[in-house]
């Protein structure tokens, strides 16, 4: 459900914020020239109507639109997914070692990641490792949605019979 940005000052932060992917609160607050109380105010009901989110990165918020996510990976989230096709099933220690990030900033990367399906999280000897998403998990994702879909009523019978059929004619990668 697509919110109108009905404010003007609240399109002005929405706008800089689709320029400039991971701009800082202080950049923002100075270039808009806004001050802090009515910059959070608008960036809060951004947040809260899913059109931005934000990662910490050298202890200063950066905000990114939810919108960008749908056609390119944030930069953290990017390095994350080089991280995990570089390792052999990453722990979130490890990930953590190895990027620098801060707990709150890998969290958001590997929910970026996780909600794009392009990772996926398996337990091994009690911990959560990370590793790229493979065809045939991809494939089991999407049948599985395809049946939600189907049973919710977003699609019909006809419909969900077609789109089966190219699920099925996906060759699997093992």
């Amino acid at each position: 459900m697509e919110q109108k940005l009905d404010h003007r000052t609240r399109k002005v932060i929405y706008n800089y914020i689709q320029e400039n992917p991971g701009v800082p609160f202080p950049t923002l607050m100075h270039v808009l020239d806004l001050n802090k109380g009515t910059l959070r105010y608008h960036l809060n009901y951004l947040r809260k109507n899913d059109r931005i989110y934000s990662t910490k990165e050298n202890g200063h918020k950066c905000y990114f639109c939810a919108e960008s996510g749908k056609s390119k990976t944030s930069k953290y989230a990017g390095r994350v997914l080089d991280l995990i096709k570089d390792g052999d099933g990453l722990t979130r220690k490890e990930l953590s070692e190895l990027s620098g990030m801060d707990r709150k900033t890998l969290t958001a990367a590997i929910k970026e990641l996780k909600q794009k399906h392009l990772i996926c999280q398996r337990k091994e000897y009690g911990e959560v490792c990370y590793e790229p998403i493979t065809r045939a998990q991809l494939k089991q994702k999407m049948y599985r949605l395809l049946v939600k879909k189907l049973a919710d009523g977003d699609i019909d019978e006809a419909t969900f019979l077609e789109l089966e059929g190219q699920l099925n004619s996906m060759t699997s990668d093992q």
